[in-house]
Parts: structure tokens; sequence; C-alpha cells
């Protein structure tokens, strides 16, 4: 069985969006060892662990989260990246600014692949909910290691071209301000600790391992030769996924896809966070309205620093220096 995952469960800041397609196995199929099996990976969700094993290809935000959720329904999940795990969060370092600079600029520079790594996240109340609920201890590893705390309607400054707005008011939809780097390694710590999940690491998978008579994916081929097998592959890869050419690869049509070029371009800058006793905001946000062609913002991070962002549709781009 087959899955593909969308891209990332934070919210970033860009016009983009992608679907999420599930490519399920023939429903005509007269092998009924293969019906057991295809019932008993669809009923893992609400049953008790059983003795399936599952892989999960790309282990960014997505990957983490589909390993952690199947690891408690699949007696054997692994988890495939290309890339190491050297950066996986030390609590005790973490909130130590040189260190984590240290460790943010190899994690960028290592996993160019995904999509805005260096861009302002935001993680909404409900998805923190829903990490801490599948991964108890999640939130307060989190504020150990320095995000903040914010209400993103009491602590925001919003300006529009000298027109300031200032809500003040609590939304009490409480949620947690950290760089994406800190999110994923923090998830990355408490995956790589699950007891029956293990990691391929520097794997590159070459495509789907196909049982053309029972009509089901039953593992991934690997770039160096080797075969891995599972009842069920993830594909959570992201925007390098290579989902489509392999489904060709074994025969049949992959989904079809649409595309919309926004035409948004942005630019990114750190800063140092000064002292400032007068402010009582922590995020910001300055744009054009009504038009909307270009809005710039600021978001608090951990180590006492700001990410700056300026973003503008054509006609309105910013320059790529801040």
């Amino acid at each position: 069985m087959l899955a593909h995952m969308p891209h990332a469960g934070l919210q970033q800041t860009t016009l983009r969006q992608q679907a999420a397609t599930v490519r399920w196995p023939a429903a005509t199929c007269s092998d009924q060892r293969y019906g057991q099996r295809r019932r008993a990976v669809c009923q893992a969700g609400s049953n008790n662990k059983t003795d399936l094993t599952a892989l999960v290809v790309g282990s960014g935000f997505s990957g983490l989260y589909a390993a952690a959720g199947l690891s408690s329904r699949f007696a054997q999940v692994t988890l495939l990246d290309k890339d190491d795990f050297a950066d996986a969060v030390n609590v005790e370092t973490a909130i130590d600014p040189e260190v984590w600079r240290e460790q943010y600029e190899a994690a960028t520079n290592r996993r160019r692949g995904v999509s805005q790594y260096k861009q302002p996240h935001v993680m909404f109340k409900k998805g923190l909910e829903l990490m801490e609920e599948l991964i108890p201890g999640y939130k307060q590893e989190l504020s150990q290691a320095g995000a903040l705390e914010i209400d993103q309607i009491r602590d925001i400054y919003f300006s529009n071209w000298g027109k300031d707005w200032r809500p003040g008011t609590a939304s009490g939809l409480p949620s947690l301000a950290a760089s994406r780097h800190l999110y994923e390694c923090v998830l990355r710590k408490f995956v790589l600790g699950i007891n029956n999940l293990c990691v391929e690491i520097g794997a590159l998978v070459d495509g789907l391992v196909y049982d053309a008579q029972q009509e089901r994916v039953t593992g991934l081929h690997l770039k160096s030769g080797q075969i891995l097998s599972a009842d069920l592959v993830i594909d959570a890869s992201g925007k390098a996924s290579n989902i489509s050419k392999w489904l060709e690869s074994i025969g049949h049509r992959p989904p079809s896809t649409w595309s919309v070029n926004a035409g948004l371009k942005y630019a990114y800058r750190m800063y140092e966070m000064t002292e400032d006793a007068d402010r009582d905001w922590l995020l910001a946000m300055c744009m054009d309205y009504p038009q909307g062609s270009r809005v710039g913002m600021m978001i608090p991070i951990e180590t006492n620093k700001w990410q700056v962002n300026l973003a503008g549709y054509p006609g309105h781009q910013c320059p790529l220096s801040l």
C-alpha cells in the first residue's frame, strides 16, 4: 500500500498549496491473503499494534509526524532520509546562541530540499495540541529549548503604512513561536527515541517494489541496490518527491496535478532582538491594505532573535537583501 503526504505541517509565509494524494491498491483482487493483509492495514489505525511494517520516505515534519503515529500501530517503522540526523536538539545547549547558530546554519545548508527552512513559521494552538496528544512532552521540550509563548491576537502590532492597530485582547489561543529548525529538531529527538522505529540515513529511494499479481506496492528500491519490504509505504519527501515517476514506472497513471504561480517573492533576514521596556508586543505585521501587494512581518524565535520577512507580488517585489 502506498500513501503520499503533502509537504510540511506548519503555517508557511507563502501562497503555495499541495494536494494530498492517496494511492490505494486495486479493489479487484482474487488473492484472499492479500485481501486480509489490506484490511489489516486499513484497520491498523483503530486496533492494537499488529505485525505489520511501514516505510516512511522523508524526515521533514510530515515524515516525522507520520512515523510517530505509525509506531503505535505497526510492529516496525523505518524512516528513510538522504540526510544525517546530527542536528537532534539538546535542550541543555539549544539556548546557547553560539551553539544554536552552528546547528541552525549546518541544518540549513544540509537540508536544501526543505522548502522555506529559514522562513518564519508559526504553529497554531490546535496543531500544538495534536502534537502533544501524539508526543506527550513536546510542548514542554520546545519551551525549555527557548520557544516563546505567544497569543497571535493579543501580542501583535499591525501597521497599514502609518495606520497602526494594536488589539491587545487575548484570543485564548496561545501557541509557541520558534524557528522551523527548533520545531523539527525537538520532534526528531522524540521520534528517534521510539523503540520500534529505526532510521536509514543516506537512503536514496529509486522506485517502488510492486507486486503485479496482487496489484499492490510491497516496498522500495534503493539506489544502493537494496530492497526494503513493507505493508505500507508513505512518501513524505515533499517537493523533491518522485512519486509520479515511480507510479508511471509500475504502469499506473499518476494523479493529476495543477499549480498556481502567484508571483510572490520574498526576502528574509534574522536580527538580534533589542531590549525595549516600552514594547508590549511580540509579533509585528505591516501591509498595504486593501491592495495587499506588499507585506512585512517580524516573528520572535528562540535565542532572542527576530525572523524578518518581506514579501511582494509582481510590481511590488522587495530587494534580495535587507
